[in-house]
């Protein structure tokens, strides 16, 4: 006889089964191009992750609302620790630039600035970008004067500071900005494609600037001065003092090209980021387990806490403000939620698929053959029962927990990869009752105990092709929430059904049983 739980999983696969031979002439062959069936793929694996997670509580006899507030805080953070800036070489601060006297101030005796050098006077708060000539440089010590616009030498009083005279006066006087050299390109040739067409690379050399400087994904700042028209690149490759970028340019913009060299400086590395954020998904957790299990706070109040609690700490941590990668690991880290494996012309893997095939393996092989995940189901199904048998229930419920945050933290990971950008105060609303919706679907019942990760990956599938056709078919997309509920309900009401119908099905065979004696 076929358990519940397998028989649940094949109503499952046959209502998905059903609804996409019912997409493919519905939506006039769009469902069945490799693009959405690509995109199709990707959302249900990054779901389908978070859905894995709430089934575990869920198999506890638990529930975790906070999914979507853990999957913002933990973009919230990656976005931080990820956070890469830029600092222009051969630059300096500007303590003072006066309009009145044309010129900028920077604090101690430099030699960096020659008369002749052309700058770029930039950053400031008010005065605009400048690039011009310097026509004398001056070590000296003294005070400014703002009320005179003025700088006043003095041997005894001030400090020591270089006097940078320019051709063309700042538009505004000011206390910030910064001062950074100009190098002339000496060379540039456009980068050609096997068939000799151009393309978006520009080999470019500098006079005068040591080019084993330059990294690669640093900047570079291309000044035209005529027209003082700026464009900025990331260098890609640096060999022997030729240096490619990501620009096309043509031989004839070379004429009066300068370039400001800027070097990257990202916070902290890919895997410290990553490692901080995996802690943090440890820590809520076990928080989580250990309010529910020791502390004995109902699941629905621990996590709907952490809901409200989690969305504001994100909002808090970046001003309310959108965070985001800016395109720095476009061919690096954010390849693991946008690349694909190729397998044909016009089909590749999305690689969420390959992160939700290991998560959905390690997670079933954990539920089914190891004692454990057996612990797990059987508390699910009765936690006294369990307790009085000898399993440690404390901290099966906490492991619960935790394994629960820990995937909802790789699902936030591949969402803020896959989006690019965050907005605390939007990002990862109502995910949870995705990853609930999917779970129920798939076989889990609220009751705990019941459940299968197959039939919880299906159940995520069923809803993104229901999404799917929501768009396909051109339906308001208001009834998304709708669809979500109606799911739910469904896969309640289903549960309750089939519980009753078991039920009865073991009375009457209890009572249709020989009696002995």
């Amino acid at each position: 006889m076929l358990s519940p739980s397998l028989i649940k999983t094949i109503g499952v696969a046959a209502l998905l089964l059903v609804l996409c031979v019912i997409l493919v002439p519905l939506s006039e062959g769009n469902f069945s191009k490799a693009e959405n069936i690509q995109n199709l793929i990707s959302r249900t694996s990054m779901y389908g992750i978070l859905a894995i997670g709430v089934a575990f509580v869920i198999m506890s006899g638990g529930i975790d609302l906070s999914i979507g507030s853990v999957v913002c805080l933990i973009a919230c953070l990656l976005a931080l620790f990820l956070q890469v800036s830029y600092d222009a070489n051969d630059a300096l601060s500007v303590g003072y630039a006066s309009q009145k006297q044309s010129t900028v101030i920077v604090a101690g005796h430099t030699d960096l600035f020659q008369p002749g050098d052309t700058v770029r006077y930039f950053g400031s708060r008010r005065a605009r970008t400048l690039v011009t000539q310097v026509s004398s440089v001056k070590q000296t010590h003294g005070t400014v004067d703002a009320g005179s616009d003025s700088f006043v030498e003095d041997a005894n009083v001030g400090i020591d500071c270089t006097i940078v005279t320019l051709n063309q006066a700042p538009s505004r006087s000011n206390d910030s900005g910064m001062l950074a050299k100009t190098y002339p390109v000496s060379s540039l040739t456009r980068v050609l494609d096997d068939h000799q067409s151009p393309i978006d690379e520009t080999v470019i050399e500098l006079a005068g600037y040591d080019a084993s400087r330059v990294r690669v994904n640093d900047k570079v700042q291309l000044i035209a001065t005529e027209g003082n028209r700026l464009k900025e690149a990331k260098v890609i490759a640096v060999d022997q003092g030729r240096i490619t970028i990501n620009q096309g340019l043509d031989e004839s913009e070379q004429a009066g090209l300068r370039v400001v060299h800027t070097s990257r400086h990202p916070r902290m590395s890919v895997w410290l980021a990553l490692g901080l954020v995996s802690l943090v998904a440890v820590g809520l957790g076990l928080l989580h387990g250990v309010l529910v299990a020791y502390v004995k706070l109902q699941p629905f109040i621990v996590t709907l806490c952490g809901l409200l609690i989690y969305r504001g700490a994100a909002r808090w941590i970046v001003a309310d403000q959108p965070v985001g990668f800016g395109g720095e690991y476009t061919h690096s880290l954010s390849l693991l939620a946008k690349g694909k494996l190729q397998l044909t012309q016009d089909f590749g893997l999305p690689y969420p698929a390959l992160v939700l095939l290991a998560v959905g393996i390690a997670a079933a092989v954990f539920l089914n053959l190891t004692v454990w995940g057996r612990y797990l189901l059987a508390m699910g199904r009765n936690e006294e029962a369990a307790k009085y048998s000898g399993i440690r229930t404390h901290w099966i419920l906490v492991a619960a927990y935790v394994i629960g945050v820990c995937l909802s933290a790789i699902g936030g990971v591949l969402f803020a990869l896959e989006y690019d950008s965050v907005s605390p105060s939007s990002f990862g609303n109502a995910y949870e009752l995705y990853a609930i919706a999917a779970a129920v679907l798939g076989g889990c019942s609220l009751r705990g105990g019941e459940g299968s990760i197959l039939g919880v990956v299906l159940g995520t599938a069923v809803l993104q092709v229901l999404n799917n056709m929501i768009v396909l078919a051109k339906i308001s997309d208001t009834l998304e929430l709708a669809v979500i509920g109606m799911v739910i309900l469904l896969g309640v009401l289903a549960d309750e059904v089939g519980r009753r119908v078991l039920a009865a099905l073991r009375a009457k065979k209890t009572a249709n049983a020989p009696v002995e004696g």
